[in-house]
């Protein structure tokens, strides 16, 4: 079976100042499936918080916690918790998020480049929850 990152929502493009619109690259995410979209772009699930649940509920149809992916590259962090609380509600206890690392130089500067890596996430809250970042 393939892969999927269900990708919360596009991230807003930057605006440098006199420059086109800077889109996130998402590339390294790409690597590890096919990239679907749970919310739209710029919408805010903290102000439309019964829509951004009906519409993530909607997208996570399908999800499969042993091969899929959660991603969050920007937008309304409600919406990320807002995911995981629709997996775990759905009973999935764990998945595997795809965390943003930032490259950086030999001393230790940031590059403005990165990549995506997974990140195991236990979503069981009778157990002591740990984080797996090997």
């Amino acid at each position: 079976m393939a892969s999927t990152v269900f990708l919360v929502q596009p991230p807003p493009p930057y605006y440098p100042a006199g420059k086109p619109p800077v889109h996130k690259d998402l590339s390294s995410a790409a690597q590890y499936g096919r990239i679907i979209n749970l919310l739209n772009d710029g919408f805010w699930a903290s102000m439309d918080p019964k829509k951004a649940a009906r519409e993530i509920k909607e997208g996570l149809i399908g999800f499969e916690a042993a091969t899929d992916y959660v991603c969050f590259a920007g937008g309304d962090p409600v919406a990320l918790a807002m995911t995981f609380l629709t997996l775990r509600n759905d009973g999935w206890e764990n998945v595997t998020y795809l965390t943003w690392e930032r490259e950086r130089d030999i001393n230790g500067v940031r590059t403005g480049r990165g990549y995506y890596r997974p990140v195991s996430i236990d979503l069981n809250p009778e157990q002591e929850t740990q984080y797996d970042r090997s």
